[in-house]
């Protein structure tokens, strides 16, 4: 008998553990009592005051998981009425509710898919950061074989308030403050870096990484370790982040409506959350019609054109009411920590 090659075993396991991931949800749900923690919030038991009439349910909910549980879509055993962010610890949530952040004119460091030896290249991350781009006046750009070591410090330590990374990321399970954003070439930017540099005035990071929000069981202060915990450590109000790496088209459909609400008005957690419900829900017909109106690739930009237009007629050979990202494990990878929505109770 012919044993399957290893690459051939990892695909296999890799399926399955996707098809599986709906039923894999729904026992967590049944083993944490998702049902009786929702009734609970709903219905408070004394001495916490009912809701009376007039006032809005419960929809926000801060989540700071216990050890392991930091690995797990936490957010996704909720019903869709709730708007989650994630804390490492209760310290860090309160230290940032004392912290002021500019909303009015958001400036975007855009680090865009570094050149990185031993690593993929992400084809999609160049349409992600050349629209997100479009969205901000004269972002600062550090380019795929410019995105040094030196060159990303010097950049964080200006005066944005959003860095957008599309890039990948490696968690250390041995040690996880050698775990790291990788840039140009061999260069990184490891948990240890982060945390020695003042970023107290960004509103927002986004990691549209592999693997980001992975976090261990050695601790900074007093909360769990990995690279989000690094950047709300050190004053961001916001990460935008993933649990595992998720498909890089889905992925970047996801960041450019994040941004398209963010600068529509709406704060990180709920953009997030209204990103993810339309990833969930979208269709081929609405995908074909997106790629075709709202993707504005510039002339001179040659291969990312002819990529689009791949896309485009990729998609139009599908079935067009189809929801091909409705699976959990495009939209519910994606979480975020920090601070609660200033616009709802």
């Amino acid at each position: 008998v012919t044993k399957p090659a290893p690459q051939d075993r990892q695909i296999k396991q890799k399926k399955n553990w996707r098809a599986n991931l709906p039923e894999m949800l729904m026992r967590l749900a049944d083993i944490l009592a998702i049902d009786e923690i929702v009734q609970s919030i709903q219905n408070p038991i004394p001495p916490c005051p009912p809701l009376t009439r007039g006032e809005s349910n419960i929809q926000n909910l801060i989540l700071i998981p216990h050890r392991d549980l930091h690995r797990f879509p936490l957010h996704a055993l909720f019903p869709d009425n709730f708007t989650i962010t994630y804390l490492p610890c209760a310290q860090i949530g309160i230290t940032l509710q004392q912290q002021q952040t500019d909303t009015e004119n958001p400036s975007l460091l855009s680090v865009e898919h570094p050149t990185s030896k031993g690593f993929s290249q992400l084809e999609f991350a160049q349409i992600e950061s050349e629209v997100i781009c479009q969205l901000f006046p004269n972002p600062n750009r550090i380019s795929s074989e410019h995105a040094t070591k030196a060159a990303v410090e010097t950049a964080l330590s200006q005066n944005c308030s959003i860095f957008h990374f599309t890039g990948h990321g490696t968690y250390n399970f041995h040690d996880p403050v050698l775990s790291y954003l990788a840039l140009a070439d061999e260069d990184k930017l490891t948990l240890a870096d982060i945390c020695k540099i003042d970023l107290s005035n960004y509103r927002l990071v986004t990691l549209a990484a592999c693997e980001t929000a992975i976090t261990g069981d050695r601790t900074i202060t007093a909360e769990y370790a990995g690279l989000v915990s690094g950047f709300i450590s050190r004053g961001v109000a916001h990460v935008v982040s993933t649990l595992w790496t998720v498909e890089s088209a889905a992925s970047a459909l996801v960041t450019i409506q994040f941004y398209r609400r963010l600068q529509g008005g709406k704060s990180p957690v709920i953009a997030l959350a209204e990103a993810t419900q339309w990833l969930r829900n979208v269709t081929n017909a609405e995908l074909a019609d997106l790629y075709a109106t709202e993707i504005a690739i510039p002339a001179d930009e040659v291969s990312l054109c002819r990529l689009v237009s791949r896309l485009r007629d990729k998609i139009n050979q599908q079935e067009p009411n189809i929801k091909p990202y409705n699976s959990p494990y495009f939209w519910s990878a994606f979480t975020i920590a920090g601070n609660l929505p200033d616009e709802t109770n």
